[in-house]
């Protein structure tokens, strides 16, 4: 069960109980872009001042039959307080220069030491009681920039997606069986789940995500593509 998002631990409580209350069938909570402090600014960690016992509502949720999935990505605003790590730990997609980015710091995941900081930071939630996650974006990772891997940014630009989904199914299969739920696509994707980002509620919307998701399942979910 989701929404634009859940901003509040009260909020999300309330919303459990009347769907057990009503009798309405949902086994998933989701919590998009409000459960960080600053929403939008994803730093892996719950609000402080809207979601008071995390842990404890995690854990009240499952013994109630509700998973909760949280929306993330790997794209840290100049804002966010772990813009200045990832850049200082040489985690991040270099601009054309050779420079760190000044503007969003994209993580770069050819980089195994930066796959294995996402990961530990994804592995902390699921530690704490959270379900699943949504990959979200992972499209943008510039065409222009230098990879730890060497190879051209065309190259990582296509290939970004599928490290991105590798990353964030990797801890959550292992955590709680499901892996999770991935919005971008590019060459192929590897995780079973790939959405057609949320839609909105009008014919034509329902519409677009019906004819993607036909065309991924024509094209085939999995392919061989090496890494």
């Amino acid at each position: 069960m989701g929404r634009e998002t859940y901003s509040s631990e009260k909020e999300v409580r309330e919303v459990a109980g009347k769907l057990r209350r009503e009798r309405i069938p949902s086994d998933v909570i989701h919590l998009d872009t409000g459960w960080t402090e600053v929403p939008h600014r994803c730093d892996f960690e719950f609000s402080p001042s809207r979601f008071f016992d995390p842990e404890k509502m995690l854990a009240d949720l499952k013994e109630g039959g509700f998973r909760v999935s949280l929306w993330q990505l790997p794209y840290f605003n100049p804002k966010n307080r772990l813009h200045r790590e990832a850049i200082e730990k040489d985690f991040v997609v270099l601009t054309a220069s050779g420079e760190p980015p000044v503007d969003d710091a994209v993580i770069d995941l050819s980089k195994p030491e930066a796959e294995r900081w996402y990961r530990e930071k994804l592995a902390g939630l699921l530690e704490k009681g959270v379900g699943i996650f949504t990959a979200d974006f992972g499209e943008a990772a510039p065409l222009s920039g230098m990879y730890a891997s060497r190879k051209g940014g065309f190259h990582e630009h296509n290939l970004y997606p599928l490290r991105y989904n590798r990353v964030v199914a990797g801890p959550t299969e292992r955590a709680t069986a499901p892996p999770s739920h991935a919005a971008p696509g590019r060459a192929a994707s590897v995780t079973p789940c790939t959405g057609a980002e949320t839609p909105r509620t009008p014919t034509a919307g329902c519409w677009g995500r019906s004819r993607a998701g036909s065309l991924w399942a024509f094209a085939g979910s999995r392919s061989g593509v090496t890494l």
